[in-house]
């Protein structure tokens, strides 16, 4: 039988936090599992719900980009015992994003417990290499500090080690990076609602949502459920509410925690403010998720970058469409498993004084120009409008039919049941030393 602990920085709800309590959820009952356990920088939060232990250690969660040579060896010192003390064992290690550069001496210490034996899956739901700050930190720590290849210890190539990839894109990444493809594990997330803050019974109406919110009833709800971080594209979603607000209701649900991404989230907060466009922040402040999915009449993705996708998914179990931008680099393996998305687009192609661009591939001073420009020309809002199909993309009637057909292919082909299924399967066929030394 396996114990398995699942190791991330932190456990703030959504995002990876949710899907490790789907993990969890997915082995409940399984024979073979044995204890199933967390290991966290920091305590969950006040609204999210846990059954599992918790087992928290400060230096797991985010490391300061400040952190000199001495405080480094230290970290590092503390966080070998730690796990020495902690990790029985015969226990398998489950990371998330351990390699991201989000605390490069976590990164370090599981690569040292790994040429000890210790058995880890390292999962991927983003890369370091697509973010250069994050590169240059572990450079920094790892090449620097430590005197140890980056290469090396972000993918370490022993048999008592695999990597979980959730999208093909990701998995075709680490084939090309020459790592033996019977090391790589594809498993796309599952997808459900256990872990959210809410039961379904305690959803209220959506009169009440509305009443609550002091929103007028005419109007459909048009929401965005995410932590609105810089990836996530917040302007475009501001320019989709200056275009429409008159249609339609536009709410956000939370803020982020990170002090630089709040900053921007701030920023966007106050500029859609000062050209007096009613979009809602910090819906989910007010109202719990369950209660906002139901009441909702599209859901809304602006973001230009994600590592599994579940914005495309979840949403049809609450018989949402999905509507806006759409990432075919994530979306493809959806659509393979028979998913149809009919309201999202590709770009959104705008006229600059440079020429036709993508919107999302502005900066931000940029998007908020061409927001204020756009508003005091209204044959340029019917141009970007009719250019890009918004008016088909964001209100035309979405079928019955394709809502329960989406449906079922989420909850037959990302069920939680059938995840546990795979995952304890790797869990089991996990080639290992015989013994951690």
């Amino acid at each position: 039988m396996n114990s398995v602990a699942f190791l991330h920085y932190h456990l703030k709800a959504g995002g990876v936090s949710q899907v490790i309590c789907s993990q969890i959820e997915s082995l409940k009952d399984l024979p073979c599992i044995k204890e199933c356990y967390i290991i966290s920088g920091m305590s969950p939060d006040k609204d999210f719900s846990l059954r599992e232990r918790v087992v928290v250690d400060c230096s797991v969660q985010y490391l300061n980009r400040t952190v000199t040579k001495d405080e480094a060896l230290c970290i590092r010192d503390r966080l070998y015992t730690f796990f020495k003390k902690t990790v029985t064992p015969g226990t398998i290690i489950h990371a998330h994003n351990s390699a991201l550069g989000k605390n490069p001496v976590l990164t370090f210490v599981l690569y040292m417990l790994i040429n000890e034996g210790y058995r880890i899956v390292l999962q991927y739901n983003d890369f370091a290499e697509d973010r250069p700050e994050n590169m240059l930190f572990l450079e920094q720590i790892i090449n620097g500090y430590f005197s140890t290849d980056l290469l090396t210890v972000m993918y370490p190539d022993v048999e008592n080690c695999c990597y979980n990839t959730i999208n093909t894109a990701d998995y075709n990444r680490l084939l090309n990076m020459k790592i033996f493809h019977s090391k790589i594990l594809f498993l796309p997330n599952p997808v459900g609602f256990y872990g959210r803050q809410n039961s379904r019974e305690s959803m209220i109406s959506k009169y009440e949502v509305y009443k609550t919110l002091g929103l007028s009833t005419t109007k459909p709800l048009f929401i965005y459920p995410v932590r609105l971080i810089e990836r996530k594209n917040p302007g475009e979603f501001i320019l989709l509410a200056a275009l429409f607000w008159q249609r339609a209701h536009w709410l956000i649900t939370l803020a982020p925690d990170n002090p630089l991404q709040k900053k921007i989230y701030e920023q966007w907060k106050k500029f859609s403010t000062s050209i007096d466009i009613p979009v809602q922040f910090n819906a989910g402040d007010r109202i719990d998720f369950f209660s906002l999915m139901y009441a909702a009449d599209r859901i809304v993705t602006t973001s230009r970058q994600e590592g599994f996708g579940m914005a495309f998914l979840e949403p049809w179990l609450f018989d949402k469409p999905v509507c806006g931008r759409d990432i075919p680099s994530v979306t493809s393996d959806f659509t393979n498993n028979g998913m149809r998305f009919e309201h999202l687009y590709k770009r959104l192609i705008i006229n600059t004084e440079s020429g036709k661009r993508d919107f999302a591939l502005l900066s931000q001073n940029e998007q908020e120009y061409y927001i204020r420009r756009l508003l005091h020309n209204k044959s340029e809002q019917e141009a970007l409008v009719m250019e890009n199909r918004l008016e088909y993309i964001l209100f035309d009637s979405v079928s019955g039919q394709l809502i329960q057909k989406n449906r079922e292919t989420v909850e037959n082909r990302y069920s939680i049941k059938k995840y546990g299924v795979e995952l304890s399967q790797v869990y089991n066929n996990f080639r290992t030393r015989q013994t951690l030394l």
